[in-house]
């Protein structure tokens, strides 16, 4: 049998004449029910008609992996079953099957075979990072073969960025430099689904002050510190009675060098106050002390008489230098002049003291009177009457000497005199 149609003649002859008669016949008659199917994502099957009369056909798979004809041959009608197995893919699958029949003529069947629903999915979306240098992982899932992942700013690197399926994708991120957060959204995209991931990265307060501890001598002035970090706005206050003044006392970035002037220390003892830094919302002090006066006394005064000493001792200390060279606290002199000390505290701070001492000139006496009472005069070498002084004697020695317990201040007196007695003085 044939699709096609024929034709034949017959000549008819008789009486000496002929007629020619045409025969044509039609051809077999071949159709199928559809040659064109959608389906589902899902196995199954769809119907196929074919309707023939006595025409043998032929049906041959495209796309045998997933797509079938059963059955795939015979003679005249048949209904055939076109089988195609489950689409796992998100994107739409075509298959073709061809079917020959009689005469070899052929047609395309074609098949369409959608995809699954796309599924793409992230775990977690949200993380807190430390603000140190480190590394975390997400999960992508689902059946998206064609994802990517944007937004990430210059501290944070994504690996791998993009793919398809389920990945394990690592954030490597830097440390955050700045004492406040900072964040990041990064979006997941693919087959027309988007998915957030935010990504906080803490900020973490770095500051020194250097010195920390700062110490100054007795004496008014002014001395400074550095500061530094990555506070974005500081301040500094307190450190009264000491601190004076702070410049500059407030400021929006470091490192900074801080100028404070002190006033002078009254008392002997060291005192000691602080000095708040706020920074990114923290708290920190620098401590500053400040020596208190260094002070010399003289025992037993500063005046040295002849073929005598004194001796001068510094407030306490750990460590003195005297002018004289002398390293200890006290020192004995017997000469007259400036002494000096500079007195070194346990802190490294030092301070100085000056004292003026002083040679106590010899009295040479007068003395006129009785046994029992004396008017002195008493004249300092070279200079008028330093004092009268009425004193009590006691009797003389062998010698003719009485004795003197009296210490005027500001001489010294000769230890012993002279009795003369002058009635005229009575």
């Amino acid at each position: 049998a044939s699709l096609l149609s024929r034709t034949g003649t017959i000549i008819l002859t008789g009486c000496g004449i002929s007629q020619t008669i045409t025969v044509t016949q039609a051809g077999a008659t071949f159709s199928a029910s559809s040659l064109s199917f959608m389906v589902g994502n899902q196995e199954g099957q769809v119907q196929l008609d074919l309707t023939s009369e006595c025409c043998a056909w032929q049906i041959n798979s495209n796309n045998p992996n997933w797509l079938s004809a059963n059955p795939d041959d015979g003679t005249g009608s048949a209904t055939v079953f076109i089988s195609f197995d489950e689409n796992l893919s998100v994107n739409v699958r075509p298959g073709t099957l061809t079917l020959t029949s009689c005469d070899g003529v052929t047609q395309v069947i074609a098949v369409e075979q959608a995809g699954v629903n796309p599924v793409l999915n992230v775990n977690p979306t949200h993380l807190d990072l430390g603000a140190g240098t480190g590394s975390e992982n997400i999960e992508v899932t689902g059946n998206c073969n064609d994802w990517t992942i944007s937004g990430a700013p210059a501290w944070l690197t994504v690996i791998p960025s993009n793919g398809n399926g389920d990945k394990t994708v690592a954030l490597i991120y830097t440390a955050n430099p700045n004492c406040t957060d900072r964040t990041a959204t990064l979006l997941l995209s693919g087959c027309n689904i988007t998915k957030e991931i935010t990504v906080n990265q803490v900020g973490e307060v770095v500051f020194a002050a250097s010195p920390s501890f700062v110490y100054v001598g007795s004496g008014a002035g002014s001395t400074s510190f550095g500061l530094s970090g990555n506070c974005d706005g500081w301040a500094i206050s307190g450190g009264t009675p000491i601190v004076t003044s702070i410049f500059p006392a407030s400021g929006n970035s470091l490192p900074q060098n801080i100028q404070i002037n002190f006033s002078a220390n009254p008392d002997s003892s060291e005192r000691t106050v602080m000095l708040t830094v706020t920074c990114c919302g923290e708290t920190y002090e620098v401590t500053v002390t400040q020596a208190g006066i260094v002070s010399i006394t003289a025992t037993p005064g500063l005046v040295i008489c002849p073929g005598q000493t004194t001796q001068l001792c510094a407030s306490p200390g750990s460590a003195y230098e005297w002018s004289n060279g002398q390293t200890s606290q006290c020192v004995t002199v017997g000469l007259q002049g400036t002494y000096s000390v500079t007195v070194t505290n346990a802190n490294g701070t030092s301070a100085p003291s000056v004292l003026q001492v002083g040679s106590g000139a010899r009295l040479h006496p007068d003395v006129k009177g009785h046994p029992d009472s004396v008017l002195m005069l008493f004249y300092p070498v070279g200079r008028h009457p330093a004092a009268l002084v009425h004193i009590s004697l006691q009797a003389p020695d062998n010698a003719g000497f009485v004795g003197i317990r009296v210490d005027l201040g500001f001489g010294c007196l000769q230890r012993g005199a002279k009795f003369i007695p002058d009635e005229n003085l009575m």
